[in-house]
């Protein structure tokens, strides 16, 4: 009993840790299910002694404010499944504070988190954002946009450590097989978004 104790706690310290991972690295977005394939797509993924570096870098064919939009509209992770709550509980000038509730089942496990992440935006081309409380014990990075010929390019770069929470092979596995993808879907989101501009860009297309 001792043994299957220690094996389901550690099986839902894992599930925990790879819940976070997937809704922390993409937590501002919808996931469609297809899409157009988003246009000069490059992924890269490296280790510096515990730290993972994240870079992603895809064009998509919206104007700066609609760019700017998409990457700041941090409520809208609402339509992810499993992301119960995510709202801004304060903005003062340009740093706003997100909280979200993730309510899934990973490994047979009911997994309930909330984390606690700043954003400092510097408006119209980059946001700064960092984990304030959460299960990571390091998670920050950059979103910069950069005028394109057909469009906006968004530069995303993150480091993340997880400590001991999950097995690097476990993270390693993740990223190989799923994190590509995700990025992917977002970069797709972002082109749907071409047909329907926010309301504050309408008058700026």
């Amino acid at each position: 009993m001792l043994k299957t104790y220690f094996r389901k706690r550690f099986q839902k310290r894992l599930s925990l840790g790879v819940c976070w991972f997937f809704y922390a690295v993409f937590p501002s977005i919808a996931l469609p299910k297809d899409g157009p394939p988003p246009s000069q797509f490059d992924f890269q993924v490296s280790r510096q002694g515990e730290e993972i570096l994240l870079h992603v870098h895809y064009v998509a064919p919206l104007n700066e404010c609609n760019a700017y939009a998409f990457l700041t509209d941090y409520e809208n992770a609402k339509m992810i499944n499993g992301v119960k709550e995510s709202k801004i509980i304060s903005r003062e000038g340009n740093i706003v504070l997100v909280e979200r509730l993730i309510e899934e089942r990973v490994l047979g496990f009911p997994i309930e988190m909330r984390s606690l992440e700043k954003y400092i935006e510097q408006a119209p081309q980059k946001i700064y954002f960092e984990q304030i409380k959460g299960e990571a014990k390091k998670y920050q990075g950059t979103w910069a946009l950069e005028p394109a010929e057909n469009g906006t390019t968004f530069n995303y770069q993150a480091v993340i450590e997880m400590g001991n929470l999950i097995p690097k092979w476990v993270i390693t596995y993740f990223i190989k097989n799923s994190a590509a993808d995700r990025f992917k879907q977002m970069a797709s989101f972002a082109r749907e978004k071409e047909s329907y501009p926010y309301a504050q860009c309408r008058i700026k297309n």
